[in-house]
């Protein structure tokens, strides 16, 4: 980018504007506008050393028209084929300094602290904890995964993890309390709430093996049919 940069405030004919300006036709609309990918691609071409490489794409069928870029190792490198506008250790070096560039790190995001435990109330899909760099704590919500920009299936709303906070320490806030004030009231509605999930999940056993049985005696007259 640092390149492409200079090159700009240099006035240098980007490759497009060098070629029409060889060939004698107008300009594009800015001759001198590089980008960083330009750049990139001309450091990253070997014939620059004077040598030519070839079998750079291939195609997986003669019916394909899609060309796949080919494995530096599948390519064929034939040296010395024209003069060399650059030195191939300085070539060698700049893929090396390439390689290894340092990037500044991404800055951490924000996990949510209810994230995989919210579901919509409408679709039931899961709420995705939606932050950004430019978002405070206080911004952070949980929207629908099914919401896309009106485009979804589900209406567009959300909740903040604030709020959801809040809920959360007053819902710890009354457990407690009821703790405190009646143990034995307390220590009922928690053996209550046992006992519904243990016989939910006894139904569900009991669902589960009636399916057995039946899927068992199935099994068994269609043996019984072709013995």
């Amino acid at each position: 980018m640092q390149i492409a940069k200079l090159l700009t405030a240099q006035h240098v004919l980007t490759v497009k504007a060098h070629y029409a300006q060889r060939d004698g036709k107008p300009l594009p609309e800015k001759p001198y506008q590089w980008s960083p990918k330009s750049v990139a691609g001309i450091l990253e071409r070997p014939e620059y050393t004077g040598c030519t490489v070839n079998f750079k794409t291939y195609s997986k069928s003669h019916k394909l028209k899609k060309r796949l870029h080919n494995a530096p190792e599948n390519q064929r490198v034939f040296p010395n084929t024209q003069p060399a506008i650059i030195e191939e250790q300085v070539f060698a070096r700049v893929r090396e300094l390439r390689e290894n560039k340092r990037r500044p790190a991404k800055q951490a995001e924000r996990q949510g602290l209810f994230s995989g435990l919210l579901y919509c109330a409408d679709c039931g899909s899961k709420l995705h904890f939606a932050t950004g760099k430019n978002m405070t704590p206080q911004q952070d919500c949980y929207r629908c995964s099914r919401y896309k920009s009106n485009t979804g299936d589900c209406t567009m709303h959300f909740i903040r993890e604030e709020t959801l906070k809040l809920f959360v320490l007053q819902r710890i806030f009354d457990v407690t309390a009821l703790f405190f004030d009646d143990a034995m009231a307390f220590e009922e509605a928690a053996k209550k709430q046992r006992f519904q999930e243990a016989e939910k999940e006894a139904k569900k056993r009991r669902r589960e093996i009636a399916q057995a049985e039946k899927r068992i005696g199935e099994l068994d007259r269609i043996f019984q049919t072709h013995l």
